[in-house]
Parts: C-alpha cells; sequence; structure tokens
C-alpha cells in the first residue's frame, strides 16, 4: 500500500490492481461466523475500526489544517471523503456489518449470499457509471469491495488448502511470480487499473476482479515462501500485519507533508527519502500508541 502511493507508472497500475482487494479478502479469510452474535460482533469492531478512525480523522485534520490547508480536508469531510486512506476504515466496519447481518440471517445459504455477491459487483459499477466522478460516503467501495470479503469468508477453507499446499520453495516462488506478473501484463496491456478508493473498476469488470484474485494469491504465495527462507523477515512482516492501523492513517499524510516541505533534485532519492520517513514516523506511532494510546489502534 505504502509502494503503490509513492510509486510512479507502471508500478502504481500493477499495485493498484490488487493491493486494496487483498486487504478485503484477508479480513474475509479471518471471519468467523459463529464466534460471535450480531450486536457483540458490531460492537467489536466499532472498537477495532470506527474509534481509530475518530481519532486519526481528527489528528490529521488539526496537522493537515495547519501546515497543508490548500488540501481543504475539512471541507472533503463535507462531501464525505475521509483523508488519506481512512476510507478502509470505514468500508470495511460497513462490509463487516453486513456480511455478518446476511450470513446470520440467511443462516449460511451460500446461494443466497453468492447471489448477493453477483448483485454487489454489478451495482458497484453502475454507481460508478451513475454518479461519475462522486463517491459520496463511499457507497458504491462498499458495493465494489463487498465481494471480495464475501467470497474470501465463503471459500476461505479452500483458499488456505491452495495457499498450504505441500510444495517446494521453488514452485511458490514461481507460483508467486506468475500470480502477480499476471496483473502486470494486464493493466500493461489495458493501461487501466481498479482503485477502491474512488470506487473505479474497469470494464470488463470480471477481468479486473479476476486479477485482483490472482495478485492476491501471489502475494499469499510470496509470502508463504519468504516464511519457508527467513524467519526474520516473517516476524518483522507479522509486527507490521498486527499493527496496520497507524500505517494505513498516516502514510498519505507524511508524503502529502513531504511533497509540499522537502526538496530533491533526485527524484528517486525523493522516493526513497519518503519510505524512510513512513516507516520512521509510523513505527514510532505504532509504539506510542501500544503502550500508552491502545483505543487508537483498536486494542
Amino acid at each position: 500500500m505504502v509502494l503503490g502511493h509513492t510509486c510512479g507508472q507502471p508500478l502504481y497500475n500493477w499495485i493498484y490492481s490488487f493491493h486494496m482487494p487483498l486487504f478485503f479478502i484477508v479480513s474475509g479469510l479471518f471471519f468467523s461466523p459463529n464466534k460471535y452474535q450480531f450486536k457483540a460482533f458490531v460492537r467489536k469492531r466499532f472498537k477495532q475500526l470506527v474509534i481509530p478512525l475518530f481519532i486519526f480523522t481528527t489528528f490529521i485534520i488539526g496537522i493537515a489544517s495547519i501546515f497543508i490547508p490548500e488540501q481543504n480536508i475539512v471541507g472533503n469531510l463535507g462531501r464525505g471523503i475521509l483523508p488519506g486512506a481512512l476510507w478502509f476504515l470505514f468500508v470495511l466496519f460497513v462490509v463487516q456489518v453486513f456480511y455478518c447481518l446476511f450470513i446470520k440471517c440467511l443462516k449460511g445459504n451460500i446461494w443466497a449470499l453468492l447471489f448477493i455477491v453477483f448483485i454487489s459487483v454489478f451495482a458497484g459499477s453502475w454507481l460508478k457509471i451513475c454518479s461519475y466522478r462522486t463517491n459520496f460516503l463511499y457507497v458504491g467501495t462498499i458495493f465494489s469491495a463487498f465481494p471480495f470479503y464475501a467470497l474470501a469468508n465463503l471459500f476461505g477453507l479452500n483458499i488456505i488448502k491452495i495457499i498450504h499446499m505441500q510444495i517446494n520453495n521453488l514452485k511458490l516462488w514461481v507460483l508467486a511470480a506468475i500470480c502477480l506478473l499476471f496483473p502486470l501484463v494486464v493493466v500493461l496491456y489495458t493501461c487501466r487499473t481498479m482503485s477502491l478508493w474512488n470506487n473505479e473498476v474497469p470494464s470488463p469488470v470480471m477481468l479486473y476482479y479476476m486479477i485482483a484474485c490472482v495478485g492476491s494469491f501471489g502475494i499469499f504465495f510470496l509470502s508463504k515462501a519468504i516464511e519457508s527462507s527467513n524467519k526474520h523477515i516473517v516476524s518483522i512482516l507479522s509486527f507490521l500485519g498486527k499493527n496496520t492501523l497507524p500505517i494505513v492513517a498516516l502514510n498519505q499524510l507524511i508524503i502529502d507533508l513531504s511533497t509540499k516541505y522537502i526538496s530533491c533534485d533526485s527524484h528517486v532519492c525523493f522516493k526513497m527519502l519518503q519510505q524512510v520517513l513512513i516507516w520512521s514516523i509510523c513505527l514510532l506511532v505504532i509504539k506510542f500508541c501500544n503502550c500508552h494510546f491502545r483505543l487508537a489502534v483498536g486494542k
């Protein structure tokens, strides 16, 4: 995600073709429908997602209003636009709540749930066509993101079996490369990509849903290959995976501030400096929140 926000073309289109769908797929994989009653589930997700959303939105508004007032973040909020990547927390909360409601009401009827997924795919596209450039309160994004979460949960056991196939490390690297190259070839050929934050799903819609899923499998195979070869990298990735909220919330703010206030003759050096700033500041915020302000990270 951070790389996608700082890189240029064609890496931008390639990463965007699967990186946010991947977040919804992973969330869907780890949802257990029978673990919570509906009200308990909503309360838990409110604490984990909505409270951090309010905290980080307030913080970003304060900083941005002082240092980058031209972005008019308060005005954007009035148009239903959240700062940076915070839209993901809001959309994920709504998607999770509605999916939990559907699965409880339909008593796990897979055909009814698949019908809702089908409707959701085309409702997202229809809303994009009707609303053109607007995506008020991310309604279109909610419809477009819902299928990734729902399908990952419905077919979670099958997905996990595929990921944990008993194959050697070389084959895992090959599978990861094939799955990641496929989206790259498509976006290079079409010069278009999926962008969930503004509900941009190009036509043919099913092609871009497919490459998002294939790219996500590429990340799964890549993670499995890394797990088998380097335990230190696994521990770092595991730590970051458990502390994604500050990274999601703050990376765009750091990018915007550095773009305005830091000048560098070399574009490559500037992008590397941005990466250093993002990770350094986010790690400090993670450390602070885990020690002194756990409510901000949903704990």
